[in-house]
């Protein structure tokens, strides 16, 4: 099943706080002290919670650079691109894929803010119509969305940015991608796993 990120959190809320009031009405009606049932009811509802969300796989869905968004994957669903062509996908929840659901070829480029004077990054080039595993499950910033040119931090942060790969040359001009990194084309029965 492939749900929203924001249904996703939402869900992880709600059941959260039906676990909170079943651990706190069950305990309360052993004769458990309120304080204790209160405690172990937000304890076992948080855990439920962060489950929900962090159980899952995570995968970025653009249809076009307008048409994009972050869902939140269970079990092995299948997903449809716009070229009929059916991709199952199956993933750990510490994994995230970004589905390239267009006819150009994306580029996720590292934003790497550091002090250090070592920084060895190659960005991942995503075909078009294909699945590619992502270092993050999270992009920061999409196509127009430049990110900022510094950021204050105690430590090293990386941020994604997702753009097209006309964009980024125009930019870079011809640049080598991270091999660790390789499409999955949009074929009939393929699975994307690691």
């Amino acid at each position: 099943m492939l749900l929203s990120l924001w249904i996703g959190i939402v869900a992880a809320v709600i059941c959260g706080s039906l676990v909170i009031l079943i651990f706190y009405k069950l305990l309360r009606a052993i004769k458990v002290p309120q304080k204790a049932s209160g405690v172990t009811g937000t304890i076992a509802g948080l855990i439920v919670g962060f489950m929900i969300v962090l159980g899952a796989g995570r995968v970025v869905i653009i249809k076009n650079t307008d048409d994009f968004g972050e869902y939140l994957v269970y079990g092995a669903p299948n997903y449809e691109f716009s070229n009929g062509y059916t991709l199952k996908l199956s993933m750990s929840a510490s994994q995230g894929f970004l589905i390239n659901d267009t006819e150009a070829p994306l580029v996720i480029e590292k934003y790497i803010y550091t002090d250090s004077y070592y920084n060895n990054s190659y960005d991942i080039l995503c075909l078009p119509l294909s699945i590619t595993k992502m270092p993050s499950a999270h992009i920061s910033y999409y196509f127009t969305d430049r990110p900022p040119s510094s950021i204050r931090s105690d430590t090293d942060v990386t941020k994604y940015w997702v753009r097209t790969k006309t964009a980024y040359e125009r930019e870079y001009g011809q640049m080598n991608f991270d091999k660790d990194f390789v499409s999955i084309l949009a074929q009939p029965h393929n699975t994307a796993s690691e």
